[in-house]
């Protein structure tokens, strides 16, 4: 199989960034920040590639033009913010995100084959997290010590970060099981799977149980294979529930190392302070309706606990203003709708594929209501590349209008992302010297991850706004 260099090249970041540690001397974050700009770069090598041997149109008018409409307001915004250096830097990593969509839509385009190629790479990072996380619970059980379960689960520096790859994961996991052709391989494949659900039981992350059961309600409403998908990632988890039970409730109790986890009342009967982020956000973001408070200006402003408010959407009112949010909320409803259509005309088990990669953007997507999937970067690179893959398997592509037309059009997008690069590349090298020693907010500590894992956008002490943009 030819998978093309650029291919490989993603596919490899992908595979290193929770598995390696590459930069010991930096957090977590901030490697996945580094890796990633560094797939940004591959991304805009492959677009190259492509255009010289292709000539297609990569999506179809309505929403090509559609996103062209949000680069438009997205350059009003970030003209309008408070921190003109860092929404630039936030507007550029979206234009990377971009490049990488684009650049999955054209590859699997050309060679269709390549999409099984990341169910076997969501399987090398979850054999490999289930390997670790196996050999840590055999080294507990045997040190008699006290068990801290949920230290078990490496690989990614918070839980709930964790919590979002097993969002995106799981369901491709079930697609890799109906893949199988030799009853060895979907016997193993299912076994992984069920591993995996006891992680997700462990870890106890609430966003993951919310978006993975909205898209099994779905699954049942979308024909016989959805049904099939669904029996397979929901038997599952109920075997992976059993042994999760088994294993830190009765084992461990016989092994005297207690497990203890939450009780059901902060998992389930709390929001965790999110409902009361959410409104104030909101209320924040009716002082500014059309443009925001500028991109990545949640970060930036005192009376906020975090450095994003835990919903996407809320998010993208705050900071990129009400138009901007109405006009990505409509093409998301325009591509669902081509989504539902083409899965409910699903009938072989060759769409399967494809119906997984559409249910694991779905539930990312749930997830991202709760969470800040679309904050974090090793996750941000999936909802790219997911995103490239759907338009891809549901064709939402064509190859009309004129050549000349799509030259213009191919030639500034290039220019805009290489420019977006030089940017996202110059802010790393000035920064990175000094990522291990940044200042924290006086008063406030160390932020929550946005763009780098410390620091944040400096305020002037009098109005609380935004001053010089500064990042420390």
């Amino acid at each position: 199989m030819h998978l093309g260099f650029p291919y490989l090249l993603l596919v490899a970041v992908l595979a290193v960034a929770p598995t390696i540690d590459l930069f010991p001397s930096l957090g977590w974050h901030d490697q996945q920040r580094v890796l990633q700009i560094m797939a940004f770069a591959v991304a805009i090598l492959g677009l190259c590639q492509q255009a010289i041997r292709s000539r297609k149109a990569v999506l179809a008018g309505g929403i090509y033009l559609g996103l062209w409409l949000l680069w438009g307001l997205g350059w009003l915004c970030v003209l309008a913010s408070f921190s003109l250096p860092w929404a630039l830097t936030e507007f550029a990593l979206w234009h990377g995100l971009w490049a990488v969509m684009l650049y999955m839509i054209l590859a699997l385009q050309d060679k269709p084959e390549r999409l099984q190629v990341l169910f076997c790479l969501v399987a090398f990072v979850v054999a490999f997290l289930c390997t670790q996380f196996l050999a840590s619970l055999l080294s507990a059980f045997l040190s008699g010590a006290k068990l801290y379960a949920r230290a078990l689960l490496d690989g990614f520096e918070n839980l709930r970060w964790l919590g979002q790859f097993q969002t995106l994961s799981l369901p491709l996991l079930a697609g890799l099981v109906l893949m199988q052709t030799y009853p060895r391989w979907k016997r193993l494949s299912y076994v992984l799977l069920v591993i995996w659900w006891i992680t997700v039981w462990l870890g106890e992350t609430r966003g993951t149980w919310l978006s993975i059961t909205t898209v099994l309600m779905v699954s049942v409403c979308l024909g016989p294979l959805g049904r099939r998908w669904g029996l397979v990632l929901g038997s599952a988890g109920a075997l992976g529930f059993g042994f999760f039970i088994a294993i830190f409730y009765f084992l461990a109790d016989w092994l005297g190392v207690p497990y203890e986890g939450r009780g059901p009342d902060a998992l389930v009967y709390g929001s965790s302070g999110r409902i009361g982020m959410w409104l104030d956000a909101m209320e924040k973001a009716a002082d500014f309706p059309w443009l925001g408070r500028g991109p990545m200006s949640y970060a930036g402003d005192f009376t906020f606990p975090f450095s994003h408010p835990h919903n996407a959407l809320v998010q993208l009112v705050y900071e990129w203003g009400f138009p901007f949010a109405l006009v990505v909320f409509v093409l998301l409803l325009i591509a669902a709708g081509h989504c539902a259509s083409y899965l409910l005309k699903t009938r072989s088990s060759r769409d399967v594929t494809a119906y997984s990669v559409l249910m694991s953007l779905a539930a990312l997507l749930v997830h991202s209501m709760v969470s800040g999937v679309v904050v974090m970067p090793y996750l941000q690179l999936w909802l790219a590349v997911l995103a490239g893959a759907a338009f891809s398997c549901v064709k939402l592509h064509d190859g009309a209008g004129a050549v000349g037309g799509r030259r213009l059009g191919a030639g500034v997008m290039g220019l805009m992302l290489t420019a977006s690069l030089a940017v996202l590349v110059a802010v790393t090298v000035r920064d990175l010297p000094r990522l291990i020693d940044f200042e924290p907010r006086q008063n406030y500590g160390g932020d929550g991850p946005r763009f780098w894992s410390q620091g944040g956008i400096r305020l002037d002490d009098k109005t609380g706004l935004i001053d010089r943009g500064e990042y420390r």
